[in-house]
């Protein structure tokens, strides 16, 4: 049963759909319309949608039915010659031509496009649904993919497509189910089993789920999971002036400790500039820290507009992945990464070869894929480039390529957070060659998240471990609100750290009483997967579950960073590594080593996630490094357990 027009989930509502930024073509009115009178009850239909820059014509959602992703083409067949031209070494390319004239390729070859629609909704939207396909395949079923061709007949259409669809492996009749092509005598005659089959038959899957759901429409409509979210942001006057203005060059440098407010100014200049029709990419090196940055930017007042339609999100990698697509560069971009993996999710042992291809061989291939001129690759109004110390000087210069004429470009660095020893080659003859040519670092002071009493733990632990970095310790700013806070520092045995950290978490709620623990508040970080995974293992049995990183192979660990999300109502669970740029009012940090320079960087950025809470904040730490137990004992509230 199809139904009602005030029941159907529309996004934006049909009153709207004639107004749209980007007008309808005629052939996407009629799809739309296609699927509001055909689709079963509650089947839910995006227009449009954003999709981190991806902006799909179609994307239909069902909490228990599937997914599914349209593009709508209004070719008309009969008016230009088309072929598809395929070579081993390339992904099929689409020319066309006027009956005689020259040929051109088509820079929007729609099977491709398609394809990319499917694995980031998989891979960076649902990740839960991409975790799925680790070990059942058959999880694949849940996203239909479809082209509709409105002004030509359906087998005209598939004759056209094959070369492609069988380069991409989506024909036979089995693919033929999840990868439709449908042509403009479909939409008249209302077949939605022609269109949409799996629609049609109005069965549930067991590949989706509501959670599942709710992954993706946090990418399709705006986000509203917590009371946080409709709060506006808390901006001080120097925080103001960097969502607000701009440089006379357009490059601008921010820098301070942690918890100055670095995130929080990036994202409400993204939002501003969303506001002003701009388009923006905001980029960081981790996967995790982009869900934060999001959730900040939606919450920048300005209610004159949907404000964060025309950003988009990408990790750096992400964004190399993308460029290369978008100029035919998918062959060398995986002969790349093949050369460095053992198999499909295991890393190859040779870590040090692996560094290297991230330094020299990555940047070249995007760098050749660039310079190609093939392809449409993507460009911004601006750049805003989070925790900028994590990033290579040749990663930047990259960025750089992707900026538009008199656009903008953002660094916000902290050197005290620098895990990975990028920093060093950001001298002030480097930011000269880099766009930085004058100037000086625009510098946030005074740490607004941490609660005061806490600050004096983190200047200690710069002064004795981290002496000589740039960006200097954090500053206590005091709050006019009563907060209570919990430090507690409890020294281990190396060999029972897990068992020991299982007891810590378990007490918490007695151990910060007269607080009230929230699990939901609660972020565990751990400095290794192994000890991590073991953690959450234990801590499962015990019923308390979590959202978390760990997993022994790649492919495992990269879905569920993607998945990691302070929305969740679980405990969170992470590497220092993921959690860099995230906040918590309440953090358990597990150390297991302090030997180098890197690892001490770790702990203090673990250290420095605690966030100030009208309701209470609470950081304990256990730690098994015997090299911190006499800072250790500067905590007021400290302890030991012996083997």
């Amino acid at each position: 049963m199809t139904a009602s027009l005030s029941e159907r989930v529309i996004s934006p509502e049909r009153r709207a759909l004639a107004n749209l930024r980007t007008p309808l073509t005629a052939g996407e009115l009629a799809a739309v319309a296609f699927f509001d009178r055909t689709l079963p009850d509650g089947w839910e239909i995006y227009v449009q949608p954003h999709l981190n820059g991806l902006r799909p014509d179609i994307v239909l959602l069902h909490p228990a039915r599937g997914i599914a992703v349209f593009e709508v083409k209004d070719w008309n067949l009969s008016k230009l010659e088309y072929e598809y031209r395929v070579s081993v070494d390339r992904a099929p390319e689409l020319w066309s031509r006027e009956h005689g004239g020259p040929w051109f390729r088509q820079r929007d070859e729609p099977v491709a496009k398609l394809t990319r629609y499917r694995d980031e909704i998989r891979t960076l939207y649902c990740p839960r649904l991409g975790a799925q396909l680790e070990s059942q395949p058959g999880a694949a079923a849940a996203i239909t993919a479809g082209l509709i061709f409105t002004q030509a007949p359906t087998e005209a259409a598939r004759a056209l497509l094959r070369p492609a669809l069988t380069a991409h492996r989506l024909s036979g009749s089995k693919a033929a189910d999840y990868n439709t092509i449908s042509g403009g005598e479909a939409l008249a005659q209302s077949l939605l089993s022609e269109v949409f089959p799996w629609a049609a038959r109005d069965r549930t899957s067991s590949w989706i789920n509501e959670e599942i759901a709710a992954d993706l429409r946090s990418w399709l409509i705006e986000p509203s999971h917590a009371e946080g979210q409709r709060t506006p942001l808390p901006m001080n006057e120097k925080q103001l002036e960097l969502a607000m203005t701009r440089t006379a060059t357009g490059y601008r440098r921010v820098r301070g400790p942690a918890g100055s407010g670095k995130s929080l100014a990036l994202a409400a200049r993204a939002a501003q500039l969303s506001a002003e029709g701009k388009d923006v990419l905001v980029i960081s090196f981790n996967i995790t820290l982009l869900h934060y940055l999001r959730d900040l930017a939606v919450r920048y007042p300005n209610p004159k507009r949907s404000i964060t339609d025309r950003i988009t999100w990408l990790h750096f990698h992400g964004w190399c992945k993308r460029t290369c697509e978008e100029a035919g560069y998918e062959r060398e971009y995986k002969e790349l990464w093949r050369k460095h993996f053992a198999g499909p999710d295991d890393l190859a042992p040779d870590a040090n070869s692996l560094n290297e291809m991230l330094a020299t061989d990555l940047p070249s291939v995007v760098a050749a894929a660039i310079r190609s001129g093939s392809g449409e690759i993507t460009t911004y109004d601006a750049i805003l480039c989070d925790e900028g110390q994590d990033f290579r000087l040749d990663w930047w210069n990259l960025l750089r390529t992707s900026l538009r004429s008199g656009g903008e470009m953002l660094l916000a660095a902290d050197r005290t957070q620098d895990l990975y020893g990028h920093a060093a080659a950001w001298t002030e003859t480097s930011l000269e060659n880099a766009g930085f040519r004058g100037g000086r670092w625009f510098e946030l002071d005074g740490s607004y998240r941490f609660p005061v009493e806490l600050v004096p733990h983190l200047q200690r632990f710069v002064q004795t471990f981290l002496p000589g970095n740039e960006s200097a310790p954090p500053v206590a700013v005091q709050s006019d609100l009563f907060e209570p806070l919990r430090v507690e520092w409890v020294q281990v045995a190396p060999d029972r750290i897990v068992m020991e950290a299982v007891d810590v978490i378990r007490s918490l709620p007695q151990r910060v009483e007269p607080q009230i623990l929230s699990w939901s508040d609660l972020a565990v970080v751990a400095q290794t997967h192994r000890i991590g995974s073991e953690i959450v293992a234990e801590l499962e049995t015990l019923g308390i579950h979590s959202c978390h990183v760990f997993g022994n192979a790649t492919a495992s660990s990269r879905w569920r960073k993607s998945a990691f999300w302070m929305g969740d109502a679980r405990v969170k669970a992470s590497t220092l590594h993921s959690l860099k740029g995230w906040e918590a009012p309440h953090v358990v940090v597990i150390i297991s080593s302090a030997h180098r320079d890197s690892e001490l960087r770790g702990i203090y950025i673990a250290l420095s996630r605690l966030r100030r809470s009208a309701g209470g904040s609470t950081l304990l730490v256990l730690c098994g490094a015997p090299e911190l137990a006499t800072y250790g004992e500067s905590w007021a509230n400290r302890s030991e357990i012996s083997p």
